[in-house]
């Protein structure tokens, strides 16, 4: 179904920009997932996840297709909408020639088959393009759907606790980590891109015992705070963190400025330089 608010999830569609689902009603809740793509992670925090359908289960430690008969058992439904996945067909687009096929491409670089077996709730999760890194927090515990998927864009990483998902995140969304991996960036257009592995290779692994550490989460959380405060007070500043609300390059840009006046800012910024050992 189409509006306003989900209008980002096909902005930059080249494939299947036309498709809808008309009727999504009575779909078994097994098969409703809380999908996660790069436009909806900001520094600290991100928007709803989309619910998105798919047909899958996890097995062997990943995400697998089900099988025929398993998808049978779901209904009538289930099937109707498959059936639409399948045969629907663009200028840019072939219908697809059997489930496996359309299992196949959304199955990109097996990304999929890698997930859906999580050992804790903890995420700390960001974009894998864009100049400087915007790493989110979430609990898996406080999602509609606890079956996850992060598009290919986005990169995640799981923590035993919330104190370690937000070191971790605010050393990541730090001028001090930025600064570190500009030089192993490639130039792009608009100036460096391609972030992928570079933020867990350069910063230090958490320890709750030093007191560094200790104090990036420390004034971490306090900015956080501060910006679940803006979110909750300030309309133009909640408008910053809606992937529908303007290009993602734009929003962040604006979110960046507007974090670096909070008052924790300061003291959140010299403990993430003193902890990258700047």
């Amino acid at each position: 179904l189409r509006t306003h608010a989900l209008s980002y999830l096909v902005s930059d569609a080249k494939k299947a920009k036309g498709f809808v689902l008309d009727d999504v009603s009575n779909v078994p809740e097994k098969c409703l997932h809380a999908c996660i793509i790069s436009k909806q992670v900001m520094p600290f925090i991100m928007s709803n996840p989309a619910v998105g359908f798919l047909p899958i289960k996890v097995d062997s430690g990943g995400y697998k297709l089900l099988t025929n008969l398993e998808i049978q058992d779901l209904g009538r439904n289930v099937q109707l909408i498959i059936d639409k996945e399948m045969s629907y067909t663009d200028s840019a687009m072939p219908p697809y020639e059997s489930i496996d096929a359309f299992f196949e491409k959304v199955n990109v670089y097996n990304k999929l088959t890698k997930q859906g077996s999580w050992a804790g709730s903890w995420f700390v999760l960001y974009g894998a393009g864009g100049q400087d890194v915007a790493a989110a927090v979430i609990d898996l515990n406080t999602l509609d759907f606890k079956r996850i998927i992060f598009d290919q864009t986005v990169y995640w990483m799981q923590t035993d606790t919330f104190e370690e998902a937000l070191f971790y995140a605010g050393l990541f969304n730090s001028d001090s980590l930025n600064n570190a991996i500009k030089e192993f960036q490639p130039e792009g257009e608009f100036g460096k891109r391609h972030i992928h592995l570079l933020p867990p290779a350069v910063v230090p692994k958490y320890d709750s015992d030093n007191p560094q550490h200790q104090a990036v989460v420390s004034y971490a959380s306090v900015l956080l705070e501060e910006i679940k405060d803006a979110i909750g007070n300030d309309g133009e500043f909640r408008k910053l963190v809606n992937p529908a609300e303007g290009t993602l390059q734009a929003r962040r840009r604006k979110y960046r400025i507007a974090i670096k006046r909070m008052d924790a800012y300061e003291d959140y910024a010299k403990a993430c330089a003193m902890a990258m050992g700047l």
